[in-house]
């Protein structure tokens, strides 16, 4: 604040997947954040999107199991959407799949 270290509170609302960040100034304060990884680890939660995202979409059952499966597997992002194209899924489920696993 006004270029001096102060402290700050900060915590996670992982439902509305906000930092929210609260200091004691006055409203004529220049007020910088930095926040390192150390400092806070935000959680993306890909799986819940994806689950929840699966779940609704109008497609097979087995087809769903098997796109979640791959999802969940300990393979790096790259791989899972390489799996994925190679499964030819229908664009826009591929689309809206991949803007969530590479958020």
């Amino acid at each position: 604040m006004d270029g001096k270290e102060v402290w700050a509170k900060n915590e996670y609302d992982k439902e509305n997947r906000k930092l929210i960040v609260t200091v004691n100034a006055s409203i004529a304060s220049e007020i910088s954040v930095a926040i390192s990884k150390d400092t806070v680890a935000l959680d993306n939660q890909i799986e819940k999107r994806c689950f929840d995202f699966l779940n609704q979409a109008e497609i097979g059952f087995v087809l769903k199991d098997e796109i979640y499966g791959l999802i969940t597997s300990s393979k790096k992002t790259t791989v899972i959407l390489s799996e994925l194209k190679a499964k030819e899924l229908d664009t826009e489920l591929y689309g809206v799949l991949t803007e969530i696993l590479t958020a």
